[in-house]
């Protein structure tokens, strides 16, 4: 969460039922909000194989798409007990797959 000028900023992860109760308590509330964007990954997750999926999960967690990057591809091969040049592949098809439906709406 970021605070600035009085305003609240967060990025939210969960269910649509979540996101819409969150909605309904803000809305009872009179709490004024403005949604700046909305992002549904499910069709993108399931074009994932379950090990790109890990490799993102795990990269997320450890800070690598951070500025500046939190760890390296070292790093993350050392976390998932594979090389380098393994992670970076698995991490650069999952990348390219869920660009790839974000630019174009395309499933793979």
């Amino acid at each position: 969460m970021v605070v600035q000028n009085g305003w609240y900023e967060l990025d939210f992860t969960g269910t649509h039922e979540v996101f819409d109760g969150i909605c309904d308590t803000l809305d009872a509330s009179n709490i004024p909000y403005e949604l700046q964007s909305l992002v549904e990954t499910s069709s993108s997750a399931d074009s994932l194989t379950t090990r790109q999926r890990e490799v993102l999960e795990t990269a997320v967690r450890m800070g690598y798409f951070e500025v500046p990057r939190k760890c390296t591809l070292a790093d993350l091969g050392a976390a998932l007990d594979v090389d380098k040049p393994s992670v970076s592949t698995t991490l650069r098809r999952a990348e390219g797959i869920l660009v790839k439906q974000m630019l174009t709406g395309a499933a793979p």
